[in-house]
């Protein structure tokens, strides 16, 4: 369990740390060529939503072949401490 919440730090907090980075930079960027703040904050919103699913699919299939590879490891080790 700690190695999922390790790898879901490593893969998920960048997307909400992403956003807010975005939304902080796009404010005076829209100032200054007149756009209002509602007419990106929707796009913003879905591109990172969409980012999160995609990178949700990535975690889940990067944390599987860890526990698969920590398996084999501990499988093992085990083996060799039992022989």
């Amino acid at each position: 369990m700690a190695a999922t919440k390790q790898i879901a730090f490593i893969f998920l907090i960048p997307v909400p740390v992403s956003t807010i980075q975005t939304f902080v930079v796009l404010k005076p960027m829209l100032e200054h060529i007149r756009l209002t703040y509602d007419d990106v904050t929707t796009v913003t919103i879905t591109v990172s939503l969409v980012f999160l699913a995609i990178q949700s699919i990535y975690f889940i299939i990067a944390r599987s072949r860890y526990v698969q590879a920590l398996q084999k490891i501990t499988d093992t080790n085990n083996t060799y401490l039992f022989q």
